[in-house]
C-alpha cells in the first residue's frame, strides 16, 4: 500500500474517532444538564429550609391513598429509595432529634421511650423518665449535656433569620427544635377546671377540655386571642372511645368545626402564619402527626375504610392521608407565592414506618395503649397493669422497667451478667420473639450480645433483612441509658397497638426520603442507602455549612 494512502487512512480513522468522542461527550453532558435543575436566578445554595416530617408515613401510602402532591414533588427532586430509619428504636421521640442533630441514639442522651438517667442529668442518678412526658427544659438540658449539634442553631448562626419548629406533639416539637430554635409552637395539655388560669371566670369556662398553643416565643398572632383559631376542642372521641388508643378531640384529626380545624391543618396553619408574619424566617421544621395517630388506631395500611357517614370518613386513613398530602401542597404554594420556592431546600421524610398486627399480644380494651406499652414506675408516670403475656418476665422480680411495641426492651435491677443472660432467656420465651440480646460493657464501650435466636421461622426476605441489619441497628442504641435486654420480634407482631412501630422489622424501618431544591437533580431515584441520621449533615452540606465532626451521619450528595 502506498505510504500516502496509508497515512490518509490513519487520519480518516482519527477524524472518525474524534467525531465519535465528541458526540459521546456531548450526549453525556446533555444528559447531566437535563438532570440538574438550573435556576433562572442563578442560585447555587439554598437560602431557606423547609423540613417536613409526615409521622408514620410509609412509601405505600403515596399510591394507595393517592397522595398527589407528594408524588409531584418526587418528580421535582431526588428520592432515596433505599432509605431506612437506621437506628433502634424507631420512635417519634427518638427519630426527631436524630434528624436534627445527626447523632445516633447512643450519643444523643436518650435512646427510647424510657430513659434511665445514669448520669443524673435530670435529677436523681439512675431515676427513670418517660421521654414522651419530659418537659421542654428537660429535653433542652439533655441535648445540651450531651453536646448535641443543633441543625436549627447552625442554620441560625450561618444563615441568619428565624428558625421555627411546629408539631401538635410537644415531645416532637421540643426534641425536633431543641434549644437553638427561635420559635417552637405546639399544643398544651387539656385545660381543666382546676388548672386553667382564670377559671371559673366565665371568659374561660368554654375552654375546659380544650388545648391551646404553647412553646418557645409563641407569637401573639398565634396565641391570641384566647379561644381563637389555634385553640382546639379535645373532648370528642368521634366514636373511638372503645379503641385501645382513642382520639382526644381534634388534636390529630381535622374535626368538624371550620373555625378550629385540628391535626395536620392546625400545624400547617401555624407554619403558614409564621411564614407570612416573620419576614426574616429561614428554616421551618414541621411535623404532621395525623397518619401516625390513625395508623395506631386502625392498623396503618390496612385501614382503607370509606363510609357514607362524613364523620366516619373524617377519622380514617384515606381522608387523613389526603389531608396530610394537601398540607404539603399548601406549603409548596406558599413558598411559590412568596417567591422563595426556587431558593428553598425542601426535605420530606418520616420518623418511622409502621406495621399492622397479624399477631397482637396486648390487652384489647379501651385506653390500654399506655399499659400495653409500658411496665414500671418512672419519675413522671407509672404503668403497673402489664399485659398477662409479660408474666414470665415480671416473675423474675428483676424488672425495673419494660417497653413493648414492635420490640421488647427491658431495664433490670440486677445487671450482673448471669442476671442479664437469665432475663434474655426469659424474653426468648415470649410470643413472637425471634432473638434476644443483652447489653455488656467492655472497656467502657457498650454492645449487645446475642443470647439466642430462631430465624428458621422467617421467610427468606425477612431472614435476609434481620441477618443484615439486627446487629447494626442494635448497636445504634448501645449506651448506659438504653435497655439492658432486647427482644427482637418477627414482622407484624405488635404488643401495644394494632398499628405499631418501635422495632427493627423492615416494614417499620423502610421510609421515604426526598430532597427538592437548587442543584438537586430532578426526577432522580437514588439507590444509595440513606438513614435519618444522614439528614442533618446532608442539609448542612447542601446549604454550604461545614458539618460538625461530632455528627454520626454523612452527607448523601
Amino acid at each position: 500500500m502506498p505510504k500516502q494512502r496509508f497515512t490518509l487512512i490513519i487520519w480518516k480513522t482519527r477524524i472518525w474517532v474524534f467525531l465519535f468522542l465528541g458526540l459521546f461527550i456531548s450526549f453525556s453532558f446533555s444528559d447531566l444538564t437535563a438532570q440538574t435543575p438550573i435556576s433562572d436566578s442563578g442560585i447555587t445554595k439554598p437560602e431557606y429550609l423547609v423540613l417536613i416530617v409526615l409521622d408514620q408515613l410509609r412509601l405505600e401510602h403515596l399510591d394507595r391513598f393517592h397522595m398527589t402532591n407528594l408524588k409531584a414533588l418526587q418528580r421535582e427532586g431526588t428520592f432515596f429509595q433505599n432509605t431506612y430509619v437506621g437506628h433502634m428504636t424507631s420512635l417519634t421521640v427518638v427519630s426527631h432529634p436524630v434528624i436534627t442533630t445527626g447523632l445516633l441514639p447512643k450519643h444523643l442522651g436518650w435512646a427510647d421511650g424510657v430513659l434511665r438517667d445514669e448520669a443524673g442529668t435530670l435529677g436523681k442518678r439512675g431515676a427513670y423518665y418517660l421521654t414522651m412526658e419530659l418537659k421542654k427544659d428537660q429535653y433542652f438540658q439533655l441535648l445540651k449535656s450531651y453536646g448535641a449539634p443543633s441543625l436549627p442553631g447552625l442554620l441560625h448562626q450561618y444563615k441568619g433569620g428565624k428558625t421555627v419548629a411546629v408539631s401538635v406533639k410537644p415531645y416532637a416539637a421540643y426534641s425536633f427544635g431543641g434549644p437553638g430554635t427561635d420559635i417552637i409552637v405546639t399544643l398544651s395539655g387539656k385545660y381543666k377546671s382546676d388548672s386553667y388560669p382564670g377559671y371559673p371566670d366565665s371568659t374561660y369556662a368554654g375552654l375546659v377540655g380544650w388545648r391551646g398553643p404553647v412553646g418557645v416565643n409563641v407569637p401573639s398572632y398565634i396565641s391570641q386571642p384566647i379561644g381563637g383559631r389555634f385553640y382546639l376542642d379535645s373532648k370528642n372521641t368521634y366514636g373511638t372511645e372503645g379503641n385501645i388508643y382513642p382520639l382526644d378531640g381534634d388534636r390529630f384529626v381535622p374535626g368538624l368545626d371550620p373555625n378550629h380545624l385540628g391535626g395536620d391543618i392546625w400545624a400547617t396553619d401555624v407554619a403558614l402564619s409564621v411564614m407570612r408574619n416573620e419576614q426574616d424566617w429561614h428554616a421551618i421544621l414541621i411535623t404532621l402527626g395525623g397518619i401516625d395517630k390513625v395508623g395506631h388506631m386502625f392498623g396503618t395500611l390496612t385501614d382503607t375504610q370509606i363510609s357514607l357517614d362524613p364523620l366516619m370518613n373524617m377519622i380514617h386513613m384515606p381522608n387523613i392521608a389526603r389531608v396530610a398530602d394537601e398540607q404539603v401542597g399548601r406549603i409548596v404554594r406558599e413558598l411559590k407565592a412568596q417567591g422563595k420556592y426556587e431558593k428553598t431546600l425542601l426535605v420530606v421524610t418520616t420518623d418511622h414506618g409502621a406495621q399492622p398486627a397479624d399477631y397482637f399480644y396486648g390487652v384489647m380494651k379501651p385506653g390500654r395503649s399506655g399499659e400495653n406499652l409500658h411496665y414500671g414506675r418512672a419519675e413522671n408516670g407509672a404503668y403497673l397493669s402489664p399485659s398477662p403475656v409479660l408474666k414470665p418476665l415480671i416473675q423474675t422480680q428483676n424488672i425495673d422497667f419494660s417497653i413493648q411495641d414492635s420490640a421488647i426492651r427491658v431495664w433490670l435491677k440486677d445487671r450482673s451478667e448471669p442476671k442479664l443472660k437469665e432475663a434474655a432467656r426469659v424474653v426468648l420465651t415470649l410470643p413472637g420473639v425471634i432473638a434476644a440480646y443483652y447489653k455488656v460493657s467492655e472497656n467502657g464501650v457498650f454492645q449487645y450480645r446475642l443470647e439466642g435466636k430462631d430465624f428458621a421461622v422467617l421467610d427468606m426476605d425477612q431472614r435476609r433483612w434481620f441477618e443484615e441489619h439486627t446487629d447494626e441497628l442494635l448497636s445504634t442504641m448501645a449506651a448506659p441509658y438504653a435497655a439492658d435486654v432486647v427482644g427482637v420480634l418477627k414482622n407484624h407482631v405488635n404488643y401495644a397497638m394494632v398499628g405499631e412501630h418501635g422495632g427493627l422489622q423492615e416494614p417499620v424501618q423502610r421510609i421515604p426520603l426526598l430532597f427538592v431544591g437548587p442543584n438537586i437533580p430532578r426526577g432522580e431515584v437514588s439507590k444509595a442507602p440513606a438513614r435519618l441520621v444522614d439528614v442533618a449533615p446532608t442539609i448542612l452540606s447542601l446549604m454550604g455549612i461545614e458539618i460538625p465532626e461530632k455528627m454520626d451521619g454523612k452527607a448523601l450528595f
